[in-house]
């Protein structure tokens, strides 16, 4: 009992499993990481042109009321502004990655080989796959 129990082991973690997975991953396509770029660069800029303004606004230390302003608001813009900033640069850098991705993406066809038991022994058969190359 104990060999047959071995020997079954052996040939279920050797042998290997043909299958696809339950709930496949979405493949993400050259059209989308181009789109997926331009929206990013779009928001971008929206953050940038944001992020000049509320700097403006807030370096200009706009006051109602003549000479009473602690500059708390016009603290408060400038650092909003930076962020502003910050986010619009961290998105252009995004941008460019996910285009750099999208341009990179190609299709190829090749033949692949399987290892397949055939009658006492193990054979290589062929069988056509395309590949998709994706430079990271």
């Amino acid at each position: 009992m104990k060999i047959f129990l071995i020997c079954f082991l052996f040939l279920a973690v050797t042998t290997s499993a043909y299958s696809q997975q339950t709930t496949p991953s979405p493949v993400l396509t050259k059209k989308d990481y181009l789109k997926k770029s331009k929206n990013q660069k779009t928001a971008a800029w929206l953050f940038l042109a944001g992020g000049g303004a509320l700097i403006a606004i807030g370096a200009q230390d706009v006051d109602d009321k003549a000479g009473y302003s602690d500059g708390t608001r016009s603290a408060a813009a400038v650092v909003a502004g930076i962020g502003a900033l910050g986010v619009s640069t961290t998105l252009f850098i995004a941008s460019a990655r996910n285009k750099r991705k999208g341009e990179a993406m190609a299709f190829d066809f090749k033949m692949e080989k399987a290892p397949v038991l055939q009658q006492n022994g193990l054979a290589y058969n062929s069988y056509p796959a395309i590949s998709l190359r994706i430079k990271l």
